[in-house]
């Protein structure tokens, strides 16, 4: 394509200058680094991008950025085939992905690579995708946690570093009402849990796993004095979510959460157990992002 720019091919085993275009996929988008240098200085750099889908326009818009640093006044004549007395200085050529480079032929004068009046400014490539931060508050509805279903709030802060995210958060979760748990005995209960969760992110769906920790309190209610008991809240759990853009740094979150305890609390009254921890628990939440 650059060849067909300029009219001629300026490409030759031996030159003072080298190119070098790499083409990278960098999430929704195709990205070329162009790279122009002399001998061993450092080499002007220019990135480009289009849409996956506007690959052969990214292509068209490289031959033209290294036609027009080769030669920026445009297409000329193809030099005499005269032979060359002498060799031309050594080159490099930097290796290009989807082609190499073509070689003058034999039988004629290899056009120079002539350097451009002035050499292209350093650019810097992005190095990867941004690192950013991630607010979330949630509403929430649970069952197995503490003794009935409860409701409950969970906010955090997170990392985000391209499809991968790392969330700390706090979790309060209660009986909105007193569950019955024998025929005579009814308890309420309250967690307070803080977790670490890792997350990968696949377009819309957001998967996680991590740890919870934290301390559950429950009370009994139908003895001569209410007794308030605690103990350690802690589990395993993984999470399912699915994020909406709403506007500009703002997503929707609807998720579900399953969980496996690792301590599993039995609570008594009167030295007989009426609630234990079961095997598993479960969650449903609804929320915000802020990711500025």
């Amino acid at each position: 394509m650059v060849t067909t720019r300029l009219g001629r091919d300026p490409f030759v085993s031996r030159a003072p200058w080298s190119v070098r275009v790499r083409f990278s996929s960098r999430g929704r988008v195709v990205v070329a680094r162009v790279e122009i240098a002399e001998s061993d200085s450092a080499p002007g750099v220019r990135t480009l991008e289009q849409p996956k889908h506007a690959c052969e326009a990214l292509a068209d818009a490289v031959a033209a950025a290294v036609a027009t640093a080769i030669d920026p006044a445009g297409p000329v004549p193809a030099a005499s085939p005269e032979p060359p007395s002498t060799p031309p200085p050594t080159a490099r050529w930097g290796d290009a992905p989807h082609a190499h480079a073509p070689h003058a032929p034999a039988d004629r004068q290899a056009p120079a690579l002539l350097p451009p009046p002035v050499r292209p400014p350093p650019v810097a490539s992005p190095a990867g995708p941004a690192l950013r931060v991630a607010l979330t508050a949630h509403a929430l509805g649970s069952v197995g946690v503490v003794p009935g279903p409860a409701l409950g709030a969970l906010a955090g802060v997170g990392i985000r570093y391209g499809a991968f995210a790392l969330h700390a958060e706090g979790r309060f979760e209660t009986t909105p009402t007193a569950a019955t748990v024998t025929a005579t005995d009814r308890l309420t209960g309250v967690a307070y849990t803080g977790s670490l969760v890792p997350c990968g992110l696949v377009r819309w769906f957001e998967g996680c796993i991590g740890v919870r920790l934290g301390a559950l309190q429950v009370t009994s209610l139908d003895v001569i004095r209410p007794t308030l008991t605690a103990s350690v809240s802690a589990a395993l759990l993984a999470r399912a979510v699915a994020r909406v853009p709403l506007a500009s740094g703002v997503l929707f979150r609807v998720g579900l959460e399953g969980g496996v305890p690792l301590v599993r609390t039995t609570f008594s009254v009167e030295g007989e157990p009426v609630w234990s921890a079961p095997a598993a628990h479960a969650s449903l939440f609804v929320g915000i992002e802020l990711s500025p």
